[in-house]
């Protein structure tokens, strides 16, 4: 996840800072617009369509980037200003998608040991009380079983990562917008300046939902600073991935990856932690993950790898 002391590989679209501004705020109000039934009935997060107003949500940072890209005359760069093409070289291109892949599975994995060295997180791994309490009505296991339920836990991997692959097209409808274009787009502010920046406007940008108890069960302002903690760390690895390969796909991995692998919360959980059909993960495990992503972003601050300069535009 090197960047080269020179320049990133991904470069500012021709938008300019002033396009960056006006895609956070058209993001931002496609957001609120599409999340406005959770509210304007009063039911929140109780209402019976709330994970499909989430997910189109999710696609409010790719229409931003294509208006703003439209609009400025750049209709048909939207692709390859973002990072969605060119898909080449392809090998090193899979190789930081596996890393995505990886640095999720990482994040929530030691997110979840840390919460239960620090008591946040009570675990059963003798009868995985929470899992059998899930996997019950989807006809994987039993509620009267006892011990680890092998079987089921395999049909439960093959059924995420199934979850995965149908997920990808969500983070794609974010990372379009943000990895794609707004990271890149505030690059003249600098390669620091400009992760942090972009991860801060991600985590304000669910505020629509964060003030309903989504994620943290923190429906105030402290539930949206939570997030934006939370989306500048993991902004930062996601960003480091664009930048270091050019490329939108292995941020979408990583992306997809770690929305996919909450799941394990619930599988080594036990029952009476009542995280079965909660829309808010523990406190713990959003405190461990956090701290996991702190110590990988201060590692990768510190890894360095010098790399060619590209030429500058209209060079030779």
């Amino acid at each position: 996840m090197s960047l080269s002391r020179t320049e990133p590989a991904a470069a500012a679209p021709p938008t300019g800072l002033r396009g960056a501004i006006v895609f956070s705020v058209l993001s931002t109000a496609l957001a609120w617009a599409v999340a406005a039934p959770l509210w304007v009935g009063g039911q929140g997060l109780d209402h019976p369509q709330n994970r499909l107003f989430i997910q189109v949500m999710m696609v409010a940072p790719a229409v931003a980037a294509a208006v703003v890209l439209w609009a400025s005359g750049h209709r048909r760069d939207l692709l390859r200003t973002t990072g969605v093409l060119p898909l080449r070289p392809l090998r090193p291109l899979l190789g930081y998608c596996l890393a995505g892949l990886a640095l999720a599975s990482l994040i929530m994995g030691g997110g979840i040991l840390l919460a239960i060295l620090a008591g946040g997180y009570r675990p059963d791994l003798a009868d995985f009380s929470a899992f059998r309490e899930f996997a019950e009505p989807l006809g994987l296991t039993s509620a009267e079983g006892t011990g680890a339920p092998l079987g089921a836990l395999g049909a439960f991997a093959a059924l995420q990562l199934l979850g995965l692959v149908l997920s990808l097209p969500m983070a794609l409808g974010e990372e379009l917008g943000w990895r794609g274009y707004l990271l890149p787009a505030l690059l003249p502010l600098g390669t620091w300046p400009a992760l942090l920046v972009h991860g801060a406007v991600w985590g304000v940008w669910h505020a629509p939902v964060i003030l309903l108890g989504y994620n943290f069960g923190r429906p105030d302002l402290t539930g949206v600073g939570l997030m934006t903690v939370w989306c500048v760390l993991f902004g930062v690895i996601l960003g480091r991935l664009r930048l270091a390969s050019g490329s939108v796909w292995p941020a979408v991995v990583g992306h997809a990856a770690l929305n996919s692998s909450t799941a394990l919360v619930v599988v080594f959980a036990d029952a009476e932690a009542g995280l079965v059909g909660s829309d808010a993960l523990p406190p713990g495990v959003w405190a461990g993950a956090g701290a996991v992503m702190a110590a990988l972003t201060a590692v990768g601050a510190m890894v360095r790898r010098t790399g060619p300069a590209r030429p500058a535009a209209g060079g030779r």
